[in-house]
């Protein structure tokens, strides 16, 4: 989860938690969160993304289920690390379930000074890795209806932010991107107050139609940091839907740099 902000720190049907994860929370208000003074837009994604790094070394296997407009399912499973530091966050995805695809992974690194995304894949028949182009990062993530580039995440400031409206247990967000030729023309944006996470996330394309819409569906709290364990990214114009579920959080082993860097890749 997810908008580095992490992809993966904004996805969030029961689910096995691990040890540490506490009681689960729906998507909804809770006992402390953003508060209802009037802000900017930046600044409650900004809250989003600091929440979502309370814990900055992050673990968990993921269940990547991808089902189409028939109900048909293929079923992968992924160990996921990602590491936050000050400036800049790093990602490593490594798939281990089926047989036929394990061991191909997917690094990212996110560079906020540079204003860049940096992606490369592992391909164990290649025995080699290389970096995804810009056309490449956004096609399809391992046949799924989630983006290589919505598994990399947004950088804070790759979008302009603004708010659409408020409630008392909401707040939505309009987040427009900086460069024209990303894939996206908006992503509406739907916050819970209190958990500081978003629960729902609109993707339009550059005609300005409905693509798809990301949902959390259960959110955890371990260790104070809420993070979906279970979500939906539903294709509009396939009729399919990915589904992703974490388990086996893990939030108090740190990850060295070589974890999530090229040798972790290879590894």
């Amino acid at each position: 989860m997810l908008f580095t902000v992490r992809l993966f720190a904004l996805f969030g049907v029961a689910v096995a938690l691990s040890a540490g994860a506490e009681s689960p929370a729906e998507a909804g208000p809770s006992e402390a969160g953003l508060a209802a003074e009037p802000r900017d837009g930046r600044a409650v994604m900004a809250a989003v993304r600091e929440q979502s790094r309370i814990h900055p070394d992050q673990r968990a296997a993921v269940d990547l289920i991808i089902r189409n407009a028939k109900g048909e399912e293929r079923v992968r499973r992924f160990r996921l690390l990602h590491k936050a530091l000050p400036e800049h966050s790093k990602s490593l995805v490594k798939f281990f379930r089926p047989a036929s695809i394990s061991g191909t992974a997917l690094l990212s690194e996110s560079r906020d000074l540079e204003e860049k995304t940096l992606q490369w894949i592992y391909l164990p028949a290649l025995r080699d890795f290389r970096q995804l182009s810009t056309e490449a990062r956004h096609d399809s993530f391992m046949g799924s209806d989630f983006s290589n580039a919505d598994i990399a995440g947004r950088r804070l400031d790759q979008d302009t932010h603004r708010i659409i409206k408020e409630d008392e247990n909401y707040i939505y967000i309009e987040s427009t991107p900086k460069d024209s030729a990303d894939p996206y023309s908006r992503m509406e944006i739907k916050i819970g107050r209190a958990i500081q996470v978003p629960v729902k996330i609109d993707f339009y394309d550059r005609t300005g139609q409905l693509l798809k819409t990301l949902e959390n569906k259960k959110i955890a709290r371990v260790k104070g940091m809420y993070t979906p364990v279970e979500a939906q990214m539903a294709n509009i114009l396939s009729g399919g839907a990915t589904i992703m579920r974490k388990s086996d959080i893990r939030v108090d082993r740190p990850i060295a740099d070589t974890e999530v860097g090229f040798k972790g890749l290879r590894k």
